[in-house]
């Protein structure tokens, strides 16, 4: 044995967090975390409130500094109490995804993977590969988690997702995040058959603009290249009483009301051939974030993932040609 490979295997035993925290010290710590209240956490976990105080009291004197501040209305997380409760929940995360694979396998699957997606940003490839996924490796399990970017890169920082398929946005600019590349697919603006520009053959921005529109929501790469684009053009800001992305809600709203609604080309492709709506005459400049994988930096993917991922480019490739 190498001195090399010596100092590696008794370096584990130094880690106090190895060797003195307990898997109920995390639960504690998220609960805690979740429910702000002593007396709500031990409930939450079925044991008794000296037992809480006696965990945390224990975390805390291993780590040698406070990791939340009792407050008349509570318990707050301090800034290290923060950072710890992170990895309490992936490691927590992780074991229930671990639990979740292992039973996959045990029925003779091929193991399981937890997917986030953006809303109506994968509204047309996630399925298509998922379908692929099932001719090519049926023993793989997926489930599926849908919300809007930033609380799925939450998910993901915490293992509760395995991937997410997003546009590639500011938001997944970040030290802890890898992206790969799917496809530039280019957006467009889509109306009910009965909007009446549905039929007009040349369409201007101010004929837009006179119509209320269904808007991305907040913080989203679509809202914030569409922000760009208006700004740039010197445009005011479409009229709009609903932000959605859901694309059952914004199909149902666009065959009953005179508004319009920006999506994938993919999506409006398929809605129009199904004919639930009308793709209005316009051009909108290539300013749209590409669509992506985004992964935590740090996380090694499971086995199943590489067939997932092979699963992913193909249906890319067919929506890029």
């Amino acid at each position: 044995m190498s001195h090399a490979d010596a100092n590696a295997m008794t370096s584990i035993p130094h880690n106090p967090l190895r060797r003195r925290l307990k898997l109920r010290d995390l639960e504690v710590l998220v609960a805690l975390d979740d429910m702000r209240t002593v007396n709500r956490a031990a409930e939450a976990l079925h044991t008794s409130q000296p037992a809480i105080s006696r965990s945390l009291a224990h975390i805390e004197r291993m780590l040698d500094m406070p990791l939340f501040e009792r407050t008349p209305r509570g318990v707050v997380p301090t800034a290290a109490g923060e950072r710890v409760i992170r990895y309490a929940r992936q490691c927590l995360e992780t074991l229930d995804r671990a639990a979740e694979d292992l039973a996959v396998i045990q029925q003779g699957g091929l193991g399981n993977i937890a997917v986030g997606t953006n809303y109506s940003s994968a509204a047309y490839i996630l399925p298509r590969a998922l379908l692929r996924l099932a001719q090519t490796a049926p023993g793989i399990k997926v489930s599926v988690r849908e919300g809007a970017l930033d609380t799925l890169l939450d998910d993901l920082l915490s293992g509760r997702v395995e991937v997410v398929i997003a546009r590639l946005g500011r938001d997944t600019h970040d030290e802890a995040l890898r992206t790969q590349l799917l496809v530039d697919e280019p957006m467009c603006l889509v109306c009910g058959p009965q909007h009446p520009l549905a039929n007009r053959t040349i369409v201007s921005w101010h004929d837009l603009l006179e119509y209320e529109w269904i808007l991305p929501p907040r913080q989203t790469p679509v809202r914030e290249r569409l922000a760009e684009l208006l700004h740039a053009e010197n445009l005011p800001w479409p009229k709009s009483q609903v932000e959605s992305s859901s694309v059952l809600l914004n199909t149902t709203l666009l065959r009953s009301a005179d508004v319009i609604s920006i999506v994938p080309a993919a999506v409006a492709a398929h809605q129009t051939q199904l004919q639930l709506v009308h793709r209005i005459n316009f051009n909108l400049p290539a300013v749209f974030s590409p669509l992506g994988l985004i992964f935590a930096r740090d996380t090694r993917p499971s086995e199943a993932m590489p067939t997932f991922v092979r699963c992913i480019e193909a249906e890319a490739r067919t929506l890029a040609s």
